[in-house]
């Protein structure tokens, strides 16, 4: 393969971020797949990340200087400056297994509808590495239905189309933060999307990344993506009505996933009877009893023709009792 035209680009934006710079960067340049150049954007640091970056002479690395700009600006700017067909994102602070690249760039060969796939990651607390809390879904299907509902990929461990996220819009610059949530809710209108069973990414969580220190506002955001994603998806033709009637047979998950699953459909369940969707909402209450039926069929009708407002709500209410979070969406969103 002709290295001067590599297959990957990795583009990693930096902002006072040096403390754990070279750790991350080490991992990127230690990977088994090579055919890649590393865009460094370093967004007006005062701290020493460019001496770090200057410091390595390997001819991958292209640094681009700016004054501070933000993130999403930053990776626009990293994104244009790519000539590779893919888009492999790295974040400042975490780690990449050194398989990664090659892993992923061996499923998008074999699956050349795929736009975008992230990877199964775990999480570094104090230096101390730990396991999600939750289950990662990996299958098109089930990313589709519950990705404009919560975000299922790990910004950092993404590789992504390069055309496809130009056509999608790129990263949304007014963002100061979810911006990578709505760029992938955009891109999953494009193409499949994936994500890799094997936990290939540690994230660094500190009291200076983006989620911490704005974690009120990240969190605003993302229920104000949501709702957008939610209202265009209904608005499609093959959007939730066509997700939740043609799958004839339940993918597989395991039991962590599967709970997952079942608590994201009634969450969905409950948005879709706020936006007077009863049909809808019915079918997604029956995808989550295929998947659990002992305990939902305690706490849901599902055997009526047609769901009342009442009846709709009442039902959310009971299986509210099995998860409380669902509250919050039974008030109309402002």
């Amino acid at each position: 393969m002709n290295t001067h035209c590599p297959e990957i680009s990795v583009i990693m934006a930096v902002y006072n971020g040096a403390q754990h710079l070279k750790e991350s960067i080490d991992s990127i340049l230690q990977q088994s797949f090579s055919n890649f150049e590393f865009i460094i954007v370093n967004d007006g640091s005062t701290d020493e990340s460019e001496k770090i970056i200057l410091s390595y002479k390997d001819r991958r690395i292209k640094m681009i200087n700016k004054e501070h700009s933000g993130l999403a600006d930053s990776l626009n700017k990293g994104a244009e400056a790519a000539s590779s067909p893919w888009l492999a994102r790295q974040d400042a602070d975490d780690i990449s297994d050194s398989n990664r690249l090659e892993t992923q760039i061996a499923i998008v060969r074999k699956n050349p509808d795929l736009v975008l796939v992230g990877t199964k990651h775990n999480i570094i607390i104090d230096n101390e590495t730990k396991d999600l809390p939750y289950a990662v879904f990996t299958d098109d299907y089930t990313l589709r239905l519950t990705l404009p509902i919560e975000c299922q990929f790990c910004h950092g461990s993404v590789i992504m189309q390069s055309n496809a996220f130009k056509k999608a819009g790129k990263y949304n610059t007014s963002y100061s933060c979810a911006q990578d949530y709505d760029l992938w809710c955009r891109l999953a209108h494009l193409g499949k999307i994936a994500n890799v069973p094997s936990v290939m990414y540690s994230l660094r969580h500190h009291n200076k990344r983006i989620t911490v220190m704005h974690n009120k506002k990240q969190n605003q955001l993302k229920h104000s993506i949501s709702r957008k994603a939610i209202q265009h998806w209904l608005k499609l033709p093959k959007g939730f009505n066509l997700l939740l009637q043609e799958q004839k047979e339940n993918v597989l998950l395991t039991e962590q996933q599967k709970e997952r699953f079942i608590s994201l459909l009634t969450r969905l369940a409950a948005i879709l009877i706020i936006h007077d969707h009863h049909q809808l909402a019915e079918l997604a209450l029956i995808k989550a009893n295929s998947y659990e039926k002992a305990s939902l069929k305690r706490a849901l009708i599902l055997k009526l023709n047609k769901l009342s407002p009442s009846i709709c709500k009442k039902l959310v209410l009971v299986y509210a009792k099995y998860r409380p979070h669902l509250s919050v969406y039974l008030q109309k969103p402002t």
